[in-house]
């Protein structure tokens, strides 16, 4: 079984539809009933997670993999959920839907730790950066030095 988390955007409504058309078994959790009305028929969960009512989540409902389609401001509940399938060992995606052009003036996308590591030790000073923990664990590995690195 899958969970997708899920707002109300087109990425959402087309992930549902791949997994309707696919048919694979799946339950979407929303983070709001406003969200939920556009989603249509089916299993869904609506509410805010706490870390273990995500985790029971995951083992009430014999989850094998969640898709988080979340829109990036809504961090909080992809985080708690990420952290929840870090401890119960299910696989975790984040969907993000990548477009030609970014709306901020200086972003770079990184394909590589090793390429995303090389473009932090070219910087000066310190340099935030927010991940999942392994992936933090990784970064630190490649880059130079690991004091500029500043990991809230």
């Amino acid at each position: 079984m899958i969970l997708v988390l899920s707002g109300s955007g087109e990425e959402a409504r087309e992930m549902m539809r791949s997994l309707k058309q696919d048919r694979i078994d799946h339950l979407c959790f929303f983070t709001s009933f406003a969200d939920a009305g556009n989603y249509g028929s089916g299993n869904a969960f609506v509410g805010r997670l706490s870390d273990e009512g995500a985790e029971d989540l995951l083992r009430q409902n014999a989850i094998t993999g969640v898709v988080d389609v979340l829109a990036v401001g809504n961090q909080e509940q992809s985080l708690v959920m990420m952290a929840a399938c870090e401890k119960a060992k299910v696989p975790y995606v984040k969907y993000l839907k990548l477009c030609s052009t970014f709306s901020y003036d200086k972003a770079e996308v990184f394909a590589t730790y090793t390429s995303l590591a090389e473009a932090i030790d070219k910087q000066e000073g310190k340099v935030l950066f927010y991940a999942r923990p392994e992936t933090v664990r990784q970064i630190a590995k490649r880059v130079a030095d690991i004091s500029r690195l500043y990991v809230p």
